[in-house]
């Protein structure tokens, strides 16, 4: 371990910079020919030459910091070797190093407030030392020097924050200090995991990471590696709920874990590929095209990372088993497999038109409710059928596998093969079909309305070969350099989407089915025309943007 001596003062200013360096005294007008103290960019400038200079030996030999450089070897007969290539290279570029703070031929010591030894990347024992024999706080100012204490240590104490949460409620109280019961079994708590000794180790380069994560009032992750069959941890991270945030849903909660972990432990998701374990849909939720809001957003900050997602398997390391068994009751069940949509569909012919309501029911118990006014002429057996048609469709678009269907028309029922019954549930689509016939009633709702201008059912079908479009190679993988275009889709339920920063998932459609859809008035469409330069009225022939599809 070492550490350079004057640091960025080594580093020569430009003669056209000097100038703006200049000050002035009794004896004349002076200027830094080197780079002093008090500049912005000193720290950055000074790493991004020693990441320059120790290029071909970092993650090999050497790890640098601005001034600290540690140099590793694997075999004691290395060591000097190492040492005799770091040398010339700080002789090359005439920096030099303090001997003082300089050990050699140790097999472990600090380095930038850490203990590094051969069991890996250990915790100052000196803060360790430092809560274990701190006394229970009696004022406020004690409490934020406990609390400053945990954060120094939040990397090696898995769930840093759910174990400070009484104290943090503690510090909310700015008139009064109330010490309580929960306060002092929070903090004997910390006492006592702080004498368990517990290292973190280092990331092999190119090596698989999966992170376990779950979500309780404070969101917690763990970064592990995996090698010969153990699992070895190396961050944990943490982070308290607090507003809003606390109200999101448990799926929510786990995606947001996801993006603290990743905002937080960025170099490591940039250079490596992402596992993440878990038992919840979250892939599924990340990727649905109907996804909206705060996910979407989320959705695209990940889509920069190699992440993939697996199913939990056996918990190997100990510190890992406990992690995971506090937060088992807040465990999301993966019911991708078995979730049951309902979907609740009716039809109206009246003298004043014919329509259908449909209400889609999610596995979460959220109502999509949506009225559809029919252009054409139906009876009431028609509707009913234009009704089931469309509520299918519009369910298995929004993601329903297993759907369950409540429909009043006993022709319906008993022509569509499954277990369907007529039931008074359907009461909420016979609403919303009453509504696009006589537009009176359920006005205090929001309902998407759809114009259908003529019917669905009388389809003509017959065989026609697509040949491949430029969706092709991305979907096959034909090409490795397509991987960086290819982050930028995503593959749900066969179809090719593309993720988008202001919009829901768009569809990628080929020529064909572009075609198809410019002439369907059916589809929404939302037109900008360009404008013409010398009467500066719009144009008719413009540019068309197709909600929630790209062709």
């Amino acid at each position: 371990m070492m550490d350079a001596s004057q640091g960025y003062h080594l580093i020569m200013l430009a003669p056209e910079d000097r100038k703006k360096v200049s000050f002035i005294t009794s004896d004349g007008t002076f200027c830094y020919v080197a780079m002093p103290f008090g500049l912005k960019n000193t720290g950055a400038t000074y790493q991004r030459l020693v990441d320059k200079i120790f290029r071909p030996q970092i993650g090999r030999n050497v790890e640098v910091y601005v001034d600290d450089m540690l140099v590793k070897s694997n075999k004691a007969e290395e060591h000097v070797k190492d040492f005799e290539e770091t040398f010339s290279v700080l002789r090359k570029n005439k920096l030099k190093l303090n001997p003082a703070k300089c050990a050699f031929g140790v097999q472990g010591g600090r380095f930038f407030r850490f203990m590094v030894t051969q069991r890996g990347i250990e915790a100052n024992p000196l803060k360790i030392k430092a809560i274990i024999d701190m006394k229970a706080p009696t004022c406020l100012n004690e409490v934020q020097r406990l609390t400053g204490r945990i954060a120094a240590l939040s990397r090696f104490i898995s769930k840093s924050a759910k174990k400070s949460l009484s104290f943090f409620k503690t510090l909310r109280k700015a008139k009064t200090f109330e010490w309580d019961t929960p306060c002092q079994l929070a903090f004997e708590e910390l006492k006592a995991y702080s004498k368990v000794p517990s290292a973190s180790k280092t990331l092999a380069r190119g090596y698989p990471v999966p992170v376990p994560i779950s979500r309780p009032q404070a969101v917690s992750s763990v970064l592990i590696r995996e090698e010969e069959g153990k699992q070895l941890p190396i961050y944990y991270v943490s982070k308290v709920l607090n507003g809003a945030k606390g109200r999101y849903t448990p799926i929510e909660k786990m995606a947001l874990t996801l993006v603290v972990t990743a905002r937080r432990l960025r170099s490591y998701f940039l250079f490596h590929h992402i596992g993440i374990k878990t038992n919840t849909p979250l892939k599924q939720t990340l990727g649905k095209p109907d996804t909206s809001g705060r996910l979407v957003k989320w959705a695209v900050e990940l889509s920069e990372y190699d992440i993939s997602y697996m199913p939990r398997t056996t918990i190997k390391a100990q510190a890992l088993a406990d992690f995971i068994s506090e937060m088992a009751e807040m465990s999301v069940k993966d019911t991708s497999q078995d979730q049951v949509w309902l979907l609740h569909v009716d039809g109206s012919s009246t003298t004043q038109g014919s329509g259908a309501g449909i209400v889609v029911t999610t596995p979460q118990g959220e109502d999509l409710e949506f009225a559809i006014k029919f252009g054409f002429k139906a009876s009431n057996n028609e509707a009913e059928y234009e009704a089931l048609v469309i509520g299918m469709r519009m369910a298995h678009e929004a993601g329903a596998r297993h759907l369950l269907t409540y429909s009043d028309s006993q022709l319906i029922v008993k022509q569509v093969e499954g277990t369907y019954e007529a039931k008074e549930e359907s009461a909420k689509a016979d609403c919303l079909s009453k509504l696009t016939s006589n537009l009176e009633d359920c006005r205090t709702r929001h309902i998407t309305m759809h114009y259908l201008p003529e019917a669905r059912t009388p389809l003509v079908v017959q065989p026609i070969t697509i040949g491949e479009d430029w969706r092709t190679p991305i979907i096959k993988w034909e090409a490795a350099r397509l991987k960086t275009r290819a982050t930028r889709f995503i593959i749900h339920d066969h179809i090719l989407y593309k993720k988008s920063y202001t919009h829901p998932l768009l569809r990628c459609l080929s020529t064909e089915e572009g075609i198809h859809v410019l002439q369907e008035n059916a589809w929404p469409m939302v037109w900008s025309p360009c404008r013409h330069k010398d009467s500066g009225q719009q144009s008719p022939p413009g540019r068309i943007f197709l909600a929630n599809h790209e062709a």
